[in-house]
């Protein structure tokens, strides 16, 4: 079932409050954490997703987000890049779960990477600026 950007936001929130609640977060099991993040985001959406739909997205959506972030927060200010999961990533942009520590954001051959990670974004090189 497709998933539209508010989705993607509420799941965001959801995930980012669950985690972040220092009496539900760290101390409680993997299942007990998503049945509360599922709970939470059913009670959001208008659309009600099971725990497999909300995991499943979670897993790719995190991944991209994490990757997103990795790849371009060096020059993140310089460029206008669109990307699929905007909301969600302005929600989780600060979390330190998706951040690199300071100083070690990967080292990026712009010349030989930029291409691909443009490619996996569905980018075109010509919104850069150099």
């Amino acid at each position: 079932m497709h998933w539209t950007p508010e989705e993607e936001e509420i799941l965001a929130e959801c995930w980012l409050d669950v985690t972040e609640n220092p009496k539900i977060g760290t101390p409680q099991s993997a299942d007990s954490f998503w049945n509360t993040v599922v709970d939470n985001y059913n009670q959001l959406a208008d659309r009600k997703r099971n725990n497999d739909q909300i995991t499943g997205k979670w897993a790719k959506m995190s991944r991209d987000i994490k990757a997103f972030i990795a790849a371009h927060e060096e020059y993140w200010r310089r460029q206008a890049i669109p990307f699929t999961h905007y909301k969600a990533r302005q929600v989780l942009r600060n979390c330190p779960k998706f951040c690199a520590p300071e100083g070690e954001l990967p080292q990026i051959d712009l010349q030989r990477e930029l291409p691909q990670i443009m490619f996996l974004f569905n980018c075109s090189l010509r919104l850069l600026p150099w």
